[in-house]
């Protein structure tokens, strides 16, 4: 199995079985997914969201970021998926029978009539635009959309990654395989990680001068973080 994961709801969407809030995200957000996020809203794409909490089955969900088309009934659940988290624990990985670890959650965003696309982060990180791009071609696919937008029409073909076990999530996790592309590994946090981080940031709050979609972004992660401390 490789990443990305694309993955195509059978029926159309049913507003009976899954209720959408917007801008009560309440997940901490890295810089790394700061810096993918800037980078997407750069693009002005539309209906693109990384706000959206989903409710399915008594369940609460928060996309790291959503199209969101109510008007037509289209919607899709696009994640990034790290390759391990913090105290070296696999993530995402694929389990012993060969299914992925977030397959029964796949499933039900896919029984209510959603999409889903999974991307590893560095895909997202090092490819923002071929992602985005696969995200539209699904659309296009599905006759969502007629054309996919000139601004990602001339993306470069996304290289394949294969999915991980969760062995290989640990051994990643020890040789601090993020630092490789992040630049950074955010489980070891030293002096040149954090000059990084702020590097990557740099960029993101020049957007905010300008842009209200970014602002918002910012303030809820500040609103977040707090609230961890509290």
């Amino acid at each position: 199995m490789n990443y990305p994961i694309i993955q195509t709801a059978t029926g159309t969407a049913d507003r009976s079985r899954f209720f959408i809030t917007l801008g009560a995200k309440n997940k901490k957000t890295g810089a790394s997914e700061l810096a993918v996020f800037s980078h997407v809203f750069g693009l002005d794409l539309e209906k693109i969201r990384e706000d959206v909490s989903v409710t399915i089955g008594g369940h609460r969900y928060e996309p790291d970021l959503a199209y969101i088309d109510k008007e037509n009934g289209v919607y899709v659940d696009i994640e990034i998926d790290e390759p391990y988290s913090s105290f070296h624990r696999p993530t995402h990985f694929i389990t012993e029978d060969g299914t992925h670890k977030d397959q029964r959650r796949n499933k039900l965003f896919l029984s209510a009539g959603w999409h889903v696309c999974r991307f590893t982060e560095q895909q997202m990180f090092c490819q923002t635009k071929s992602c985005m791009k696969a995200v539209y071609e699904l659309l296009l696919q599905v006759g969502a959309i007629e054309a996919i937008p000139a601004k990602l029409a001339n993306a470069p073909a996304l290289k394949f990654e294969p999915c991980w076990t969760a062995e290989k999530s640990k051994k990643r996790s020890y040789a601090h395989y993020r630092k490789s592309y992040l630049g950074y590994d955010p489980m070891t946090m030293d002096f040149s990680s954090c000059v990084r981080c702020s590097l990557l940031l740099i960029p993101i709050m020049f957007q905010a001068t300008y842009s209200k979609r970014i602002r918002r972004m910012l303030f809820r992660q500040l609103r977040n973080s707090f609230k961890s401390y509290h």
